[in-house]
Formats: C-alpha cells, sequence, structure tokens
C-alpha cells in the first residue's frame, strides 16, 4: 500500500498515512472550505488499508464542524474495515483547550476504541 502524504495549508492539515508504520497522521489546522474534497483521498486510503491495526494521530491545533465531520467518517471508516482488528487513537490537545478534548472523548464514546489523550502547550507542538 502507497504512503499518502497531503501537504497542509493555512486552512488544511497536514496529512500523512502511513501503512508501513501503520499510523495516520492530521496536524495543523483544518477549516476547509470543502472538507469532503480535502479527506476524499484519506477515506479511500482508510477504506483499503489492510493490515491489522491502525494509530491514528489527531494533532490538530484547530478544526471546524465539517471537518469533525470527516474525522468522524475516517475514524468510522476504519473501525468498519474488516481487516483492522484494532483501531487506537492519540487525540492531542493544547492547554486549556477543553473544546477539542470533549470533541475527542466524544469519539471515544461513540467507537469504543482506546483514546490516549495528549494535553500539550503551544511550545511543544
Amino acid at each position: 500500500m502507497e504512503k499518502l502524504e497531503i501537504q497542509g495549508t493555512n486552512d488544511t492539515p497536514y496529512i500523512c498515512c502511513d501503512a508501513e508504520k501503520k499510523e495516520i497522521l492530521l496536524t495543523g489546522r483544518s477549516l476547509p472550505e470543502n472538507p469532503f474534497k480535502v479527506y476524499e483521498k484519506v477515506l479511500s486510503w482508510a477504506e483499503n488499508y489492510d493490515k491489522d491495526t491502525i494509530l491514528l494521530n489527531f494533532k490538530l491545533e484547530y478544526f471546524n464542524t465539517a471537518s469533525s465531520k470527516q474525522i468522524f467518517n475516517l475514524i468510522k471508516t476504519l473501525v468498519e474495515n474488516k481487516q483492522v482488528k484494532e483501531v487506537k487513537v492519540k487525540w492531542y490537545y493544547e492547554e486549556g483547550d477543553y473544546d477539542s478534548k470533549e470533541t475527542g472523548e466524544h469519539f471515544a464514546n461513540l467507537f469504543k476504541i482506546p483514546f490516549d489523550f495528549i494535553e500539550y502547550t503551544e511550545t511543544q507542538y
């Protein structure tokens, strides 16, 4: 499976899907005008992912509601992928950003998969 790497912009996250490392990384900001277009390649990659485990690293400093829906779709796609036996999530949130942490907790409750919540300070990012 080929590695998928999408460079970020001011409004879109850097995304790296690496089957060899068994992980997906999303970092930066996600507030695109058309989130489906930004995430469609990632969702397709996730549908075709053929390893037994995957680690999702969400290091998003900001994401809008439309992006939250695409994050939901990404997690759902991997949870429903019959090849994947275990989905783990590391959810990074900035110190004091309880909205982001709460969103991650909501996803954890919906999907019943392991989430690690990691608080960071802006200088650590």
